[in-house]
């Protein structure tokens, strides 16, 4: 009987405790939402990029777990309704976006959100596009304001960025025993190091070589060395082959000199449907001849014994995603599963194996791990909102990220080069990793709203 209040002491505790933090975090973004109002919009990227790599990780008093991403969109928007009228904000909309862009978003984004009610799925999604479309809404106004001091700066935050998610990765890197897979900073994932290094390392590049003092070129120098040697070190196949495939593309496009908006906008188009539609060919190809689907090389020898440390070509059981994939599609081919239905309906797709990594995750680990996506953003939209989603996700994503596949930007500054190679890196690394889980993509659009300007 003694110790009855104890369990009400703490329950009181816990509710005290986390009242107060909450309010503390309405407190600040309220403040937060004061400053920005009263700033250039270039600060706001800022904050947006050095906010990136870092995350919340647990929920703040009774505020569910949330990045810091979304309280700085939550204090933007606050303060962009605090600064302009709502004729200014329409007004402002349409001249940064432009019509074709904003209307190609809108068909996709009502798609999202009647497939989700017509099968029961979520409206994250649209709400995470909403934040997305919001960060480069304001990286447009900023660079309206002053693009050049707003490039310069963007260069030299994911440079020093960079070089300090790679000089912790190299800590861990060298801790762990030469161990790639706990080889990951902040990231809890050495492809997502990877992916992040692959959006700092050309701008690092180019400042090594081309800023006007030598001091910071030796500094620059210093911190690209560091952030490629990390870059090696967490053995991204996919950031690799992403940043590689960006290179070769970049050449392409200043080679053949192809300036038409509509062969820009094909370009990205047919890479965005590829990327989707060349494993499902893998597997239906394999299904066709009567062989296995799922192997562990891409080779023609697929019996020989491999090894993810040593062999490149590995699929990393990337096989199994797409089997399911291909499995899913098969049956609901222009709706898909419905948005976010992906976690609640895989299990019913999969057999052998693939069924029993399942079981085994939700047995020893208590949540799903390896079933968490696809692996793939393409594959992934293709499977929640059907053919038809994916679709107009690849019309309007292709809008936005049009100036990536322009030629005329490439000898206009080297800065802009080097945010086109890392776009186009971006892009073709999500055909076999998924980065917009880690708001990764937030620095993208910052990328291409400097880059879209950079067009005017």
């Amino acid at each position: 009987m003694d110790q009855a209040p104890a369990p009400l002491f703490e329950v009181t505790s816990y509710t005290i405790s986390s009242l107060l933090i909450t309010a503390c975090v309405i407190a600040g973004v309220a403040g937060c939402s004061f400053l920005l109002k009263r700033t250039p919009f270039r600060y706001w990227i800022y904050l947006f990029l050095i906010g990136v790599p870092f995350d919340l990780g647990a929920p703040l008093g009774y505020i569910p777990r949330i990045s810091v991403i979304d309280y700085l969109s939550l204090a933007g928007l606050i303060a962009i309704l605090l600064k302009f009228s709502s004729r200014e904000i329409i007004a402002k909309v349409k001249a940064s976006f432009g019509w074709p862009l904003l209307c190609s978003w809108f068909v996709y984004l009502l798609y999202d959100a009647v497939s989700g009610l017509i099968l029961h799925g979520s409206f994250k999604g649209v709400f995470r596009w909403g934040e997305t479309l919001f960060v480069y809404w304001i990286a447009v106004l900023a660079v309206q304001e002053d693009r050049k001091r707003l490039a310069e700066s963007a260069g030299w935050i994911l440079t020093g960025l960079g070089a300090l998610m790679a000089a912790w990765a190299l800590i861990q890197y060298v801790r762990s025993g030469l161990n790639y897979t706990l080889t990951y900073a902040i990231f809890e994932q050495h492809n997502i190091l990877g992916a992040y290094l692959s959006l700092c390392l050309p701008v690092s590049w180019v400042i090594a070589m081309t800023r006007s003092t030598k001091s910071f070129r030796i500094a620059g120098g210093m911190l690209s060395g560091l952030i490629t040697i990390s870059f090696l070190a967490a053995y991204s196949r996919g950031a690799w082959l992403g940043l590689l495939g960006a290179l070769i593309l970049i050449f392409v496009l200043s080679w053949q000199k192809l300036r038409s908006p509509v062969f820009s906008l094909s370009v990205g188009f047919l890479l965005i449907l590829a990327g989707a539609a060349a494993p499902i060919s893998w597997i239906r190809y394999r299904e066709h001849l009567g062989r296995p689907p799922i192997v562990d090389s891409l080779s023609f020898d697929v019996h020989q014994a491999l090894s993810d440390h040593t062999r490149i070509f590995t699929t990393s059981q990337r096989a199994y995603y797409w089997k399911a994939a291909s499995d899913i599609f098969r049956e609901h081919p222009l709706m898909g599963l419905g948005p976010k239905n992906f976690d609640s309906q895989i299990s019913g797709y999969l057999i052998g194996r693939a069924k029993t990594i399942y079981v085994e995750d939700l047995q020893f680990n208590g949540r799903v791990n390896f079933w968490q996506h696809l692996h793939n953003e393409y594959l992934q939209v293709l499977v929640e909102n059907g053919l038809i989603g994916l679709i107009l996700w690849a019309a309007a994503f292709s809008l936005l990220a049009l100036p990536l596949f322009r030629a005329d930007i490439l000898g206009s500054n080297p800065l802009f080069c080097a945010f086109q190679v890392s776009g186009l890196a971006f892009i073709l690394h999500n055909s076999v990793d998924i980065l917009f889980v880690n708001s990764l993509d937030i620095v993208f659009v910052i990328l291409i709203a400097i880059l879209r300007q950079a067009e005017i």
